[in-house]
């Protein structure tokens, strides 16, 4: 099995996991892509991809930032379900939600056992732009990452773990056009943009400001 394959296998395969245990089978389909960035741990992004041939469907995507996956596992675990709560309120949410972290993404949150925080410790505020999470010991998530755990279910498990520095420097970045220097740009829910270096803008979609995307 190629490298890709048998990393990516197991990502979704990890994605349908937390789909049944937490989230009763309802999400759909979903690209789950790994990037390397700065500021953020995952993201969000509804109807990034559509099919090419056939009914032209419209898939959601979720963004897993590389370079802080070396946190302890069961972290990035909860990143990842993370997401999959804004997805659920993507498609299946019955309240006009105002705001990337919702109430009704909060309600999601601690239903699966995430407590949202946006300090990451109790008694943070719930909602609002940036947010992050702590993990409710005994909750539906903390069993479910203690099953795989427990029985050591290795297709859950990614075979290949990420190098934040390797030998070799920093990304080698290909750009398109002649004597083009660009600086990439990321936001929080994935958007990409391209333009001059020190730019200081923000996304209309996430309301986060873009990062820098780490290249030479």
């Amino acid at each position: 099995m190629s490298v890709t394959k048998e990393q990516f296998k197991a990502l979704n395969d990890l994605y349908d996991y937390y789909n049944r245990k937490l989230f009763y089978n309802l999400l759909p389909g979903c690209l789950v892509s790994l990037v390397r960035s700065k500021g953020f741990h995952g993201a969000f992004a509804p109807e990034k991809w559509q099919r090419k041939v056939g009914d032209a469907l419209l898939v959601h995507e979720i963004v897993l930032n590389a370079n802080t996956m070396d946190r302890e596992e069961k972290l990035w675990h909860s990143t990842l379900c993370h997401e999959m709560a804004h997805l659920y309120i993507q498609t299946h949410g019955k309240e006009l939600c105002r705001g990337y972290h919702s109430r009704a993404w909060a309600r999601v949150m601690k239903h699966i056992g995430l407590q949202p925080s946006h300090t990451g410790l109790p008694g943070g505020r719930e909602t609002g732009r940036k947010m992050t999470h702590y993990i409710i010991d005994g909750g539906p998530f903390d069993r479910a990452y203690r099953c795989i755990l427990e029985n050591n279910i290795t297709r859950y498990k990614l075979p290949y773990d990420t190098v934040s520095s390797g030998p070799h420097g920093p990304w080698m970045v290909s750009r398109d056009g002649k004597g083009s220097n660009k600086t990439g740009y990321v936001c929080h829910c994935g958007n990409k943009v391209w333009g001059k270096a020190s730019l200081h803008i923000s996304c209309n979609d996430c309301g986060q400001n873009f990062s820098i995307v780490d290249s030479q």
